[in-house]
């Protein structure tokens, strides 16, 4: 009662929100781009064991997303006695609903069946903390109800912001989760009727950020270079909201746990070929031309292909070493073509 009393105050309450998003970590955490090793797209120096787990009811993994769910109900049960302006107050309702939407997706995604929580549970709450889950369906239909809430009514609070919640990042959001949603649904339900509702929500979220003029794609390969190896973002057209690192204030550990010699992960050849020829085609029809033959060699195989695989990754190194007798050991070093 004596916290949710001025706007300042709810702001503070709602810059925890940030701390969603990892980025590539925090200081001395880690990221989210550090931990995604049990995938097709990035290996470890070791073997990473995994299973099938089946998660108790009092295992702690489900506590994270639940607490931020339970962080926004806290919000939401309280604006309605700030004094404040009605555009912020109907901004700050709708990033609790936007907060609220996405933990509980987190948990979907995660576990499944789970169940939807609208309010700050109590002990008296043992219909939902001892009751079974409900169905994914009916959790997801309402953090739809959530999403649309939030784009409905974020209105133009911190819009020309990249750093910031506001609208535009309320339609990303909703545009990846009913993304998966529908995906989810024409591929592991087998329903079209409820794939093509989510997709097509998925479709006007996407079409919303597009037609508000407010960014852009950058052409070529250099676009592509501004996006993940920049020191700045600021004035990125492509950017909807970013994580900004300051010197001292905010850094990340990335690249010395990945471009120095812990070398902890790395990209498998499996990534490299999904990097399409410079002809626009898959490598597989290209596959025979590194196939054997005079002269071929490792190399070969990362040339006349789509630029962006030149940015992600150094070739092999082919070297002709003379023969020992020379201390110089002659070396050269093929360049790209």
């Amino acid at each position: 009662n004596n916290f949710f009393t001025s706007e300042t105050n709810v702001e503070m309450y709602t810059n925890y929100f940030y701390a969603e998003w990892s980025g590539y970590g925090n200081n001395g955490t880690y990221g989210t781009f550090y931990f995604p090793t049990l995938n097709d797209n990035q290996a470890v120096t070791g073997i990473t064991p995994w299973d099938f787990t089946t998660i108790s009811a009092t295992d702690g993994t489900w506590d994270a997303s639940y607490e931020e769910v339970r962080r926004a109900n806290i919000l939401l049960e309280n604006l309605d006695g700030v004094d404040m302006s009605t555009a912020s107050m109907a901004y700050y309702k709708s990033l609790g609903h936007l907060y609220r939407a996405w933990q509980h997706f987190c948990v979907v995604r995660k576990f499944g069946d789970c169940y939807w929580v609208d309010h700050s549970l109590t002990t008296e709450d043992t219909d939902i903390l001892y009751g079974p889950r409900q169905n994914r369906n009916i959790v997801m239909d309402n953090i739809l109800a959530d999403l649309n809430y939030a784009v409905k009514n974020m209105g133009t609070k911190n819009a020309d912001s990249r750093t910031a919640y506001n609208v535009y990042v309320a339609q990303a959001i909703k545009a990846q989760i009913c993304l998966f949603e529908g995906t989810y649904a024409r591929y592991h339900q087998g329903n079209d009727e409820r794939a093509e509702k989510y997709l097509q929500e998925a479709k006007t979220a996407a079409e919303a950020i597009i037609n508000s003029g407010k960014f852009e794609l950058t052409p070529g390969a250099e676009g592509y270079r501004a996006n993940y190896n920049s020191l700045e973002l600021a004035g990125n057209t492509e950017m909807i909201m970013y994580k900004q690192y300051l010197d001292p204030l905010l850094r990340h550990r990335f690249s010395d746990l990945i471009h120095v010699e812990a070398h902890r992960c790395d990209a498998p050849q499996h990534t490299v070929d999904m990097f399409l020829m410079a002809n626009g085609k898959p490598i597989a029809n290209a596959a025979s031309e590194f196939q054997g033959g005079e002269g071929k060699d490792l190399y070969d195989y990362y040339l006349n292909r789509d630029p962006r695989l030149h940015i992600n990754f150094a070739p092999p190194a082919v070297a002709k070493i003379g023969n020992n007798a020379n201390p110089d050991n002659e070396t050269t070093f093929k360049k790209w073509s």
